[in-house]
């Protein structure tokens, strides 16, 4: 519990960087995941994040506990935390970047644009931008992603008895709400 008190005190010093001014930030959101295949479609989601975004700064951290995904199956649950994504070794999936300095942030509006920056999965961090949909309006920002994460590209292995149950590539949402701090 500590360690983790310790990481989230890093984010948020990461975001604040002496700017308590344009600081949101949200502990709830919806992180959903899906993966199409002939023989099987999976869905999975997490009401459970933490996200936090500086406006002054650009900066933006996501971190989600990957044994918080439910699933409608308990034993596809019990697979993904155990054979595919090890939540044991690899507990968080996490995005630390920044959003390009030529979008401001200072009236209200819905902001079309990227965050760039390192996501890691499975102990594997990749360079990655990720398109994003802002809306910010009074003390309020929401947030909405959709993009495709491949499995081979954060090790994550899957068995070939199995390899038509479940697709190369994963489709992952974010939505959330942030609050002005």
């Amino acid at each position: 519990m500590k360690k983790r008190t310790l990481l989230l005190s890093l984010f948020f010093g990461f975001l604040v960087q002496s700017h308590a001014q344009g600081l949101y930030t949200a502990t709830k959101g919806k992180v959903s995941f899906y993966s199409h295949t002939v023989l099987e479609d999976i869905e999975a989601y997490t009401n459970i994040l933490f996200s936090g975004f500086n406006t002054q700064t650009n900066k933006v951290v996501v971190e989600m506990r990957m044994a918080s995904f439910n699933f409608k199956k308990n034993l596809m649950r019990k697979h993904f935390n155990e054979n595919y994504i090890e939540s044991d070794k690899f507990p968080y999936a996490k995005f630390t970047g920044s959003i390009p300095d030529s979008v401001k942030f200072d009236k209200d509006g819905i902001y079309e644009t990227f965050a760039t920056g390192v996501f890691e999965v499975h102990g594997v961090a990749m360079n990655r931008g990720i398109p994003l949909q802002i809306v910010k309006k009074g003390n309020k920002i929401s947030v909405t992603s959709k993009f495709i994460v491949r499995l081979e590209d954060h090790g994550i292995k899957i068995p070939s008895i199995v390899a038509q149950n479940i697709a190369e590539e994963v489709e992952v949402t974010f939505i959330t709400d942030l609050n002005a701090r």
